[in-house]
């Protein structure tokens, strides 16, 4: 498809690249992006309706990532008990 004449790549996106996706991989990393996404919709940036869905999505994340430490953890504890009954 070819593009329209005239039109440029949104700021900070140059050739038209889509946007860096974030990396969630931690709960700092989920902590940074709501507070990036808080900002944004505060400065008109970000449509309200969609920072609630992403806020939304992040709170389920940050969830899983809780979940997923804890199984990590417990997995730990429980091998050292096996190790040193």
């Amino acid at each position: 498809m070819k593009k329209p004449t005239g039109t440029k790549a949104p700021r900070g996106n140059p050739a038209g690249h889509p946007p860096r996706r974030p990396r969630l991989k931690s709960l700092e990393d989920v902590r940074r992006y709501l507070a990036s996404l808080v900002h944004e919709t505060r400065e008109g940036k970000v449509d309200a309706g969609l920072a609630t869905k992403l806020g939304y999505l992040l709170n389920l994340l940050s969830g899983c990532i809780k979940d997923g430490d804890i199984e990590a953890r417990l997995a730990r504890l429980e091998e050292q008990a096996r190790e040193n009954p």
